[in-house]
């Protein structure tokens, strides 16, 4: 009886160990299973995202995340019930309440730099700096398009050397009269390029006559040039848009382009600047002194660039004149656009 009880007793011990040994073991299980989550959300990014409305306000999020893709970490957010955003491709359609428009969009900027690609394929990299900011639409001129004519915006420099060397190769073409290229007003896209110079033109007469014209040079795909209209710019008659019934006016002197008496010339600068002075709804850029009038004072003809004050700018060219009297007070006399279409149509 002794020996079963000593049995029954060594099978219990066993037994007991066995317990503890499981326990033991599922324990240290469970510890290591939870040191893994907690490393693995450990390693997860903090990823910080701010949405400045342009307007002072501002809202900083910070999420941690373990993927690189911006719309991963956007949707985290707005799973928190805290942002609610548009996105399609490279557009941000709305964000936190505001929606893009004409006046006012969204821009993605990473790192102080605007991001242009598609934000629904984003990658960022660790540390990247990420705001999304709400201001004013870039507003973009429109330039006039008549007839298919784009008026050429830059005046900066007269002419490049591919305009030069396209003027050059039809002067042959033309006799009697001295064409010198100034710049080019417009162009128009037809199968090749139609190019709309001013040019001066000086006769091969006694006496010698000046004047500016307009001249239509068309450059095919094969980079082959001609002429296609020349047409005077009679000062005193000038076709404008609002002139159709011009009257004569008194002697005007062509001014030449290489002239010191141009837009060049810082008096006639400043003149031009103070009869312009306070000229609201039309911002004017002078292009070229075309003729001066001796009066009991000095009339002046410049032909300018000009851009409407609108939220949609809409540039054009424009037939300015001024009046400077002896004592240097300066006033504009008519303000007419130039009737291209006029000019660029052949005989």
């Amino acid at each position: 009886m002794k020996k079963i009880l000593i049995v029954l007793f060594s099978l219990l011990m066993v037994l007991s160990l066995c317990g503890c040994q499981k326990v033991k073991e599922e324990k240290t299980e469970e510890t290591e299973k939870i040191s893994e989550e907690e490393i693995a959300e450990a390693e997860k990014e903090q990823i910080s995202i701010t949405i400045d409305h342009g307007n002072g306000v501002t809202k900083d999020f910070s999420i941690k995340s373990d993927s690189d893709l911006l719309m991963d970490v956007l949707s985290g957010i707005k799973a928190t019930g805290m942002l609610e955003y548009e996105i399609k491709g490279s557009d941000i359609l709305s964000m936190d309440g505001f929606e893009s428009s004409n006046e006012s969009r969204w821009v993605l900027y990473i790192n102080d730099e605007a991001y242009e690609g598609d934000i629904e394929k984003m990658k960022f990299q660790k540390g990247d700096k990420i705001v999304f900011v709400y201001e004013a639409a870039a507003i973009e001129t429109i330039p006039q398009l008549l007839g298919g004519w784009l008026i050429n915006e830059d005046y900066k420099e007269k002419l490049s050397d591919e305009e030069k060397k396209i003027f050059e190769s039809i002067t042959s073409e033309v006799i009697g009269v001295s064409y010198i290229p100034v710049r080019v007003l417009a162009t128009q896209a037809a199968s090749g390029v139609n190019y709309a110079y001013l040019a001066q033109g000086i006769s091969m007469t006694n006496p010698v006559e000046l004047n500016y014209y307009i001249m239509v040079v068309y450059k095919d795909l094969d980079g082959s040039c001609e002429v296609k209209a020349i047409n005077k710019i009679d000062i005193p008659d000038m076709m404008t848009m609002e002139n159709s019934d011009p009257v004569f006016l008194r002697s005007w002197m062509v001014i030449k382009p290489d002239e010191k008496d141009t837009l060049k010339n810082k008096e006639v600068l400043k003149s031009f600047n103070k009869a312009i002075e306070g000229h609201d709804g039309l911002v004017l850029t002078p292009i070229e002194l075309l003729a001066s009038q001796l009066v009991s004072g000095t009339n002046y003809i410049v032909l300018c660039h000009g851009e409407t004050v609108t939220l949609d700018p809409v540039s054009d060219l424009y037939i300015v004149e001024w009046y400077e009297d002896l004592n240097g007070k300066c006033s504009i006399t008519r303000i007419e656009n130039l009737n291209l279409q006029y000019y660029v149509a052949g005989e």
